[in-house]
């Protein structure tokens, strides 16, 4: 049986501050790589470590919105890796920023992670952020796990039996408060799998940028085209022969321009 970390336990005295029996919205917690947010499976080097989000989703049980948003996390996390698990890194910035109260990046208990949660303050309506994973799912926190030293295929997931939420009341903005949610649900978590002759975790690193889409540059090139044909055509027509060769020159620049700026802007990610 698992033991409630010092924190949660705080967390719940603290905060179990709602009406006996009043709860609202759906938690949906989640743990996922960072390298692929929607990977169901990572295979990463024997004995090295792979970075991870928290996220959480608070769906509304009603037809009519039941809640204004995360007000308190407190996870576990649960694997079979079968090493002892470091803490949490960090929380996202946002989410450090708002949940002010109580935070904890978690404590290791085996090849498990407990306790990993914060607060925001609702005991008034102007210092908390309303709206926190309504629009889905909401990262929380990052942080690292370690692999055994043995080939093998090891789960991950979020421990929902043992985690608990609170969410802002629906009226929060007039009214204040919050409520224990309703239910705590789990979504898949990831697989590890471990290989001597894998490469090691790439975290949050982009990938290269290795060429554009063949329809993106015949769209760009067709938009350089058209550049080059008006200028030629609005040179002809406003000044004749000279004019016409202004706007060969002119067109052409222009063309240029667009081509290489629409590039440089795909090629950088917007």
């Amino acid at each position: 049986m698992r033991r409630p970390s010092r924190v949660a336990a705080c967390l719940l005295v603290m905060m179990g501050l709602p009406a006996a029996g009043v709860r609202a919205a759906t938690v949906k917690y989640n743990i996922v790589p960072a390298s692929d947010r929607n990977a169901r499976t990572r295979t990463i080097k024997t004995g090295s470590q792979i970075k991870y989000y928290i996220t959480a989703e608070v769906i509304s049980d009603t037809a009519e919105t039941d809640n204004s948003g995360l007000a308190l996390f407190n996870i576990n996390v649960e694997t079979d890796l079968t090493a002892e698990q470091p803490a949490a890194t960090e929380f996202l910035r946002e989410i450090f920023d708002t949940f002010t109260l109580f935070r904890s990046l978690g404590e290791p208990l085996d090849d498990d992670i407990v306790g990993i949660g914060a607060s925001q303050s609702t005991f008034n309506t102007t210092s908390a952020q309303t709206g926190i994973g309504q629009r889905g799912a909401r990262e929380l926190v990052s942080g690292f796990l370690q692999s055994p030293n043995v080939e093998g295929q090891y789960v991950v997931s979020i421990d929902a039996a043992n985690s608990t939420a609170n969410v802002l009341a629906a009226d929060f903005e007039e009214n204040g408060g919050a409520v224990s949610a309703r239910e705590i649900i789990s979504g898949p978590g990831f697989t590890i799998i471990t290989a001597n002759d894998a490469g090691e975790d790439p975290g949050d690193e982009l990938l290269p940028f290795t060429g554009l889409p063949d329809s993106l540059r015949f769209i760009m090139g067709g938009t350089a085209a058209g550049i080059f044909g008006i200028a030629v055509v609005a040179g002809l027509f406003i000044a004749g022969p000279w004019g016409a060769a202004i706007g060969l020159f002119v067109g052409a620049l222009m063309g240029l321009i667009s081509l290489f700026s629409s590039s440089t802007m795909l090629a950088g990610g917007g």
